[in-house]
């Protein structure tokens, strides 16, 4: 790696965590430039790509709801008090589920395996 370069990357890696030290490093091997990058760099939290987080729609919706998710899940649906008034798994892919007994309203479609909770309201 050129010198130049070197000190292009370890001047923006050490302002991006804040260190207003002085660094110097007179090795120019990749592996001492990791070991200044893992020391310096700031913790980034993860996001999660869309692709990898499931989705329900229509919203609102009448009779059905399409549900798909990226891995197996267990899917819980409750109204607003709490109460539970369906529970089931649901496969990798698209699911089509039945709402045509459910009376209109909010409602709050959870999934377990996923952490993920939706507000979803029948007409």
């Amino acid at each position: 790696m050129k010198s130049g370069h070197l000190n292009t990357v370890l001047s923006s890696v050490s302002k991006k965590a804040g260190y207003n030290g002085m660094i110097q490093n007179n090795e120019t091997t990749e592996k001492s430039l990791n070991e200044l990058i893992d020391e310096f760099a700031l913790n980034i939290p993860e996001t999660t790509p869309e692709e990898f987080l499931p989705t329900v729609s229509p919203n609102p919706f009448k009779n059905h709801l399409m549900i798909e998710s990226p891995i197996h899940d267990e899917i819980t649906l409750q109204d607003p008090s709490g109460r539970i008034v369906l529970q089931q798994k649901v496969s990798k892919g698209r699911n089509r589920l039945q709402t045509e007994r459910l009376t209109s309203g909010i409602y709050f479609i959870h999934f377990h395996n996923q952490s993920q909770t939706f507000k979803i309201i029948k007409q």
